[in-house]
């Protein structure tokens, strides 16, 4: 009777484990074509301000897909997308950039943190970002974010010179044809 009920208890947990990944796995195919969507979108509004309004209302996952769907475009790269959104350490995706160095194709791992704001960004953030990018001995990394920059988060940058801001104009590149 005892084996039984192990046996059951037991299917349970694997039925509930693959249900789990399955619903995971649709909640990324589903944010990535609303990423998609949401990038056609951008593309057809004409200032600026439209574009930063309209990602501040959008999912943030969905914002973070937005971010490596454009930068996925790129040839020259190859992007890898965490398993989860959450409990991520807080780097929202990575990518591998091919370069060239006397002749020899050499690969540079990249950690992408992706912020939807509306205000200032916190400089304890970039900070925690950079210990990342050193603890996961990354090439560099690319904080991307729609609010605003202060003059703590400029500091912070200069700290290990391994972060590339992405806002403003340069978020609007990004978005457009996966320049950084």
């Amino acid at each position: 009777m005892i084996e039984i009920i192990v046996v059951c208890l037991v299917v349970y947990l694997l039925w509930l484990l693959f249900a789990s990944s399955k619903k995971y796995k649709q909640s990324h195919v589903w944010r990535r074509k609303s990423a998609d969507k949401v990038l056609a979108k951008i593309k057809s509004f004409e200032f600026p301000g439209q574009i930063f309004s309209y990602l501040r209302k959008v999912d943030p996952f969905v914002v973070e897909e937005i971010i490596l769907n454009s930068i996925e475009h790129r040839e020259d790269i190859e992007v890898i997308r965490n398993d989860r959104y959450t409990g991520d350490g807080g780097i929202d995706g990575r990518f591998n950039l091919t370069v060239m160095i006397d002749t020899k194709k050499v690969q540079r791992l990249y950690l992408i943190q992706v912020k939807r704001y509306s205000s200032y960004i916190n400089a304890k953030d970039v900070n925690k970002f950079d210990k990342q990018i050193i603890n996961e001995n990354a090439y560099a990394g690319l904080f991307v974010h729609t609010g605003k920059s202060g003059k703590a988060v400029y500091k912070e940058l200069t700290t290990s010179g391994k972060i590339k801001l992405v806002s403003g104009n340069k978020l609007i590149y990004l978005l457009i044809d996966g320049r950084f």
